[in-house]
C-alpha cells in the first residue's frame, strides 16, 4: 500500500494503479486500501470510479474520515454546486415552466437535452406531453434522476437515458422525432461543453418538421463597464488595501465571473454581440468588429457580459447584472488598461465566439 502513495507522489499513476488493485486483492476489508485506490482515480481525473471506490470502502467503514473526504472531493467533480443554484433559481424555473406549458400540448413526444435532475422533464410531463425522453451524459446524475423521477411518481412518463444526445436514435431511444426539444446547458457565456452543435444536431435529426426548441433564441448581450466600488473587488487587487498590489493583476485572467449585487457603472447601452435562432441552421463560429457609443464619460475597465433567452415568444429569461439574482454569472472581460472615455465617443470591440469559446477585445477608439 505504501508503494502506491510513493508511485502518487511520484506522478506515476499508472503504477499506483497497479498497486493500490493489487493492495485491494490482498486486503479487500483494509479501508486503507479503498482510501488508496479512490485517491489514485481521483489523480487520474476519473471521479466516477473514485466515487463508486468511496462508496465501497463506506459499506466496510462508514465512519473513515478519509474515505468521507475522497468521496465529497469526486462528487464535487461530478456535481458541481452549480446545480443547487440553477435548480433554485426561482426566476429560471418560472420562465421555463411558463414556456414549457404553452409548447407542450397533450400527447407531445418531449427531448429534454442535459436532463440534470429531471426538473424540466417533470415541468414537460406534468404539462401533457405523452412521453419524455430526457438524456444525461453524467452517468452518476442520471441514476440519481431516474431515482427522482420515481420518487415524484413520473417513471411512466420519462424514460431517462445516461448518454449524450447525439448518441440519442430514432427507433432505438426516441419511437419518434420529438414534437419539443427542451434543453438549459448553457454556461454563463452561453457557449461550452459543445451546446451550439448539440443543439444543431437535435434540431436536424430528432425534431420533427415544425417542431418547437425550448429555449428558441438565445443573445450575449454586453456592455462597456466602469469601475465601482462592488466590481473592483472583484477586479483590482489591494482595492482596499494601504498597500501598492495592483501589479498582481498582471499574472491574473483577464475574464472574471461576476454575480454583482448593485446596478455595475455601465457607460454604453445593452448590445447583442451575437444572436442565436435555434429554430434554424446557425454557424458554430463568427468573429465581428462592433462599434460601441459611449453613453456615459469615465475610466472604461473592459466589458460586461451576460445572456438573454427567448424560452418561447414573449417568455424571456435574462441575467441583467445587479438587478436579478441568476443562477448564471456575468463576465467582466477586462481591457489590458483602462481606458479614459467622453460621451459620445466610440469604441471598436472585437467580439469572437466559437464552439466552446467567447472573447472580447477592444481594438480602438475614435475621437
Amino acid at each position: 500500500m505504501n508503494l502506491g502513495g510513493i508511485y502518487i507522489d511520484l506522478g506515476q499513476l499508472d503504477q499506483a494503479l497497479i498497486a493500490a488493485k493489487k493492495s485491494m486483492e490482498l486486503d479487500a476489508l483494509n479501508p486503507n486500501c479503498y482510501v488508496l485506490l479512490s485517491s489514485v482515480y481521483q489523480k487520474a481525473n476519473n471521479p466516477t470510479q473514485a466515487k463508486e471506490v468511496c462508496e465501497q470502502g463506506l459499506r466496510i467503514s462508514s465512519k473513515n474520515i478519509r474515505l468521507q473526504n475522497n468521496l465529497s472531493e469526486a462528487l464535487s467533480q461530478i456535481t458541481p454546486l452549480w446545480h443547487i443554484a440553477m435548480m433554485n433559481d426561482a426566476d429560471r424555473n418560472r420562465c421555463y415552466a411558463e414556456a414549457i406549458n404553452k409548447a407542450v400540448k397533450p400527447n407531445d413526444l418531449v427531448l429534454d437535452i442535459g436532463a440534470g435532475a429531471g426538473l424540466l422533464s417533470m415541468m414537460a410531463a406534468e404539462a401533457g406531453a405523452s412521453e419524455v425522453i430526457a438524456c444525461e451524459m453524467v452517468i452518476p446524475i442520471a441514476n440519481k434522476a431516474q431515482a427522482i423521477v420515481r420518487k415524484n411518481g413520473f417513471e411512466d412518463k420519462i424514460r431517462l437515458f445516461g448518454m449524450k444526445s447525439t448518441n440519442v436514435k430514432i427507433g432505438k431511444e426516441m419511437p419518434q422525432k420529438a414534437d419539443v426539444i427542451i434543453s438549459e446547458v448553457f454556461s454563463s457565456g452561453m457557449v461550452g461543453e459543445g451546446i451550439l452543435p448539440t443543439l444543431q444536431d437535435s434540431r436536424e435529426r430528432l425534431l420533427k418538421e415544425g417542431g418547437l426548441m425550448i429555449p428558441e433564441q438565445a443573445e450575449i448581450k454586453f456592455a462597456l463597464i466602469g469601475a465601482s466600488p462592488e466590481v473592483s473587488r472583484l477586479t483590482n487587487p489591494g482595492a482596499d488595501s494601504c498597500y501598492c498590489l495592483e501589479d498582481f493583476s498582471e499574472i491574473c485572467p483577464r475574464k472574471i465571473p461576476a454575480k454583482l449585487t448593485e446596478r455595475p457603472n455601465l457607460l454604453s447601452e445593452a448590445e447583442a454581440a451575437f444572436h442565436f435562432d435555434f429554430r434554424k441552421p446557425f454557424a458554430f463560429k463568427s468573429e465581428k468588429r462592433i462599434n460601441v457609443t459611449v453613453a456615459k464619460g469615465g475610466q472604461c475597465i473592459g466589458i460586461i457580459q451576460w445572456l438573454k433567452t427567448i424560452l418561447f415568444g414573449d417568455i424571456v429569461y435574462e441575467n441583467i447584472p445587479g438587478e436579478i439574482s441568476s443562477h448564471w454569472s456575468s463576465n467582466i472581460y477586462l481591457f489590458q488598461n483602462p481606458i479614459s472615455v467622453k460621451q459620445g465617443q466610440s469604441i471598436k470591440i472585437n467580439a469572437l465566439v466559437e464552439k466552446d469559446m467567447l472573447w472580447f477585445q477592444h481594438c480602438g477608439l475614435d475621437s
